[in-house]
């Protein structure tokens, strides 16, 4: 299940904490134990990622049976701007965006 997230404002230099809680589309939580899980924070304007964390760097499974997992930036240098920011989620080969949405960094 896809989630829109809209604006998100962070300072420059901060540190960004997202939960992600995995569900299907019967809003039941998914296990995500073996998932491979990928948050990017890309220029609005389109380009290569400016930040990429998974699972191990920067995702932590927090509770991986109930589908929950947090996604940690750290101070990166990531210039004043806008961005697009989203999570995606691969289990046995099947992909899914599991939020996107825009994210301002002043």
């Amino acid at each position: 299940m896809t989630q829109y997230i809209p604006l998100i404002t962070l300072q420059q230099g901060d540190s960004l904490f997202l939960d992600l809680f995995v569900k299907n589309k019967n809003n039941a939580a998914v296990d995500i134990t073996s998932a491979t899980i990928v948050y990017t924070i890309t220029p609005a304007a389109g380009g290569a990622a400016v930040v990429t964390k998974s699972v191990g760097s920067g995702i932590a499974l927090t509770a991986p049976t109930n589908g929950e997992c947090g996604i940690t930036t750290g101070s990166e240098a990531v210039a004043i701007g806008r961005y697009y920011h989203k999570a995606v989620v691969t289990i046995a080969g099947v992909v899914g965006t599991s939020f996107y949405g825009s994210l301002r960094v002043k």
